[in-house]
């Protein structure tokens, strides 16, 4: 999942399109990826990667 996020934020994105965009890539609502994503993206501000607004 990390890979298709990190491809996913070459661009600015609200969260709530990223996880829409992340279900649609896996075939999965938005529910089940949500989690994961909102977890990812956080390890990501933590390290220093993103920057969260």
């Amino acid at each position: 999942m990390g890979i298709a996020i990190w491809n996913l934020l070459e661009e600015p994105i609200e969260d709530i399109d990223l996880i829409a965009a992340v279900a649609q890539i896996f075939g999965e609502t938005s529910e089940v990826v949500a989690e994961g994503t909102l977890t990812f993206l956080e390890h990501l501000q933590e390290s220093g990667f993103v920057e969260i607004q």
